[in-house]
């Protein structure tokens, strides 16, 4: 169980070490220890002459675990595990959570459980106070391993020590532990050996290869149904591609009510860049699964890989569904109900991820058809998103002139500086068909013959005296 308030001591413990920039020397020696106490070797980069900090980078640096004392519980991910000399949970409370390619535990002492998968797991002089759980391609547990119960899972498992119970699943199994309650055997092939003592009940498949040694004390000897080999039948076949088209439909309603627009956008960026986008889902379906190796050795990048995992795992899950209703709407638009249309490509999708030949390449075409989908329209709305920044900051700095009013673009032109108002006699009182323009200086009679006469106005009216203008030019 999760110790909910070892967690919350800790997290105060961290919030509580004033670590402002450039000064992150308490916390640095903090995590240091914290992380020492469950195995974790953190190594300090020189990068404070660089910076001006007092601490620099830590990195996580997994070596092997020997003669060492856990307080809690060990948690491992990895390629190796080699664990030797060790006692977990010196508090009382402490298991051993580890997943990796090989995991090899001697010489240890646990509080509570050991939980491990891996390709090859190795347990041999091991004291463990609750169960072992157990999955792996080959398992291996010594003579000198005790617990409480056993529970493993594997192609080929060599199971020996001491238990209460336990339960054996694999293709071959050879015990020769002991047993004081029930043990469980489910495999093809099951071999006892001489040492082998189970005083409860000891369950076998009925019909299966079964080597008891001569010297095993296995008096108690039931046979339950044997484990179902058989091949599936072409019904078989049949009744799943049904369930799985049912489903699938379910599923295209689902979408047509929660992301129809995202459908639509898709059977439309297919239709015009299906190869790019074929492309991005490409890069995303190889760089994906390499980034998440390459973010599980920091431990704080942890959780970015467990939000990665998911994503993956509900674009693997959706995407025939997916594919399949975009393409439906790209092939048969034109020519029947979108909703229709959806159903059709996702049957066919369907029912070619069944077919022994294009079962793997349909389901890795969806997969990587959605993720090109999800990183094209991530990159098209940063994009967009990025120039309207740009136009925005060169608007701000041009001083951008607001918009004409009702739309006329003629307005948008520099305006035009207008003449202060005459101080002279004002002649606002004068009406415009009666005003006549006065005398220029130095002409008291007005103007001269030759003198310019005044422009006709651009309306066409005819003002008082320009009648007599036009007389004097014919």
């Amino acid at each position: 169980m999760i110790d909910e308030k070892r967690i919350a001591d800790f997290f105060a413990d961290l919030v509580s070490i004033d670590s402002p920039s450039l000064e992150e020397r308490e916390m640095a020696d903090t995590l240091k220890v914290k992380f020492a106490e469950i195995g974790v070797t953190l190594t300090e980069d020189h990068t404070q002459e660089q910076t001006g900090s007092n601490a620099g980078n830590l990195f996580a640096v997994m070596h092997p675990v020997s003669n060492t004392d856990i307080e809690n519980d060990l948690y491992w991910a990895g390629q190796t595990l080699d664990a030797s000399k060790v006692n977990v949970g010196t508090s009382g409370h402490g298991s051993i959570l580890a997943a990796g390619q090989s995991i090899t535990l001697k010489n240890v002492k646990v509080a509570d459980s050991v939980r491990a998968a891996a390709q090859d797991i190795m347990i041999d002089h091991a004291q463990i106070s609750n169960n072992i759980t157990v999955a792996a391609q080959n398992i291996s547990l010594g003579n000198d391993v005790s617990a409480n119960g056993v529970y493993a899972s594997a192609r080929t498992l060599s199971i020996s020590g001491s238990y209460q119970g336990g339960l054996l699943v694999g293709e071959t199994v050879s015990f020769d532990g002991a047993v004081e309650g029930d043990l469980n055997i489910q495999a093809q092939q099951i071999n006892i050996g001489k040492n082998a003592q189970v005083k409860g009940q000891l369950v076998l498949p009925e019909g299966v290869t079964v080597n008891v040694a001569d010297g095993a004390q296995v008096p108690n000897v039931t046979y339950s149904a044997p484990i179902n080999t058989a091949q599936p039948t072409l019904f078989d076949d049949i009744i799943s591609i049904v369930y799985a088209c049912m489903a699938h439909i379910v599923l295209v309603g689902l979408f047509f009510v929660i992301i129809r627009k995202q459908l639509v956008s898709a059977s439309i960026m297919a239709r015009k860049r299906l190869g790019m986008m074929l492309l991005a889902g490409l890069v995303v379906f190889l760089v994906a699964p390499l980034a998440c190796l390459l973010l599980i050795f920091p431990l704080i990048t942890i959780p970015v890989v467990v939000l990665m995992v998911l994503v993956m795992l509900i674009i693997a899950l959706f995407s025939i569904p997916f594919a399949g209703s975009a393409l439906g709407m790209m092939l048969f638009k034109d020519r029947m109900n979108p909703v229709l249309a959806a159903v059709i490509g996702t049957l066919i999708l369907t029912i070619c991820a069944y077919l022994p030949i294009l079962s793997i390449i349909t389901v890795i075409f969806c997969i990587v058809f959605t993720a090109g989908y999800l990183w094209m329209s991530y990159w098209d709305i940063h994009k967009t998103r990025r120039q309207e920044r740009i136009a925005a900051q060169q608007a701000a700095m041009a001083g951008a002139v607001p918009p004409p009013p009702f739309g006329n673009a003629s307005s948008a032109e520099a305006p035009v500086d207008v003449p202060p108002a005459p101080t002279g006699n004002p002649v606002s009182n004068v009406p415009p068909e009666s005003y006549v323009a006065p005398p220029a200086p130095g002409t008291p009679e007005g103007p001269g013959p030759n003198d310019p006469v005044p422009q006709q106005p651009a309306n066409g009216d005819q003002t008082a005296g320009s009648g007599d203008s036009q007389d004097a030019m014919k």
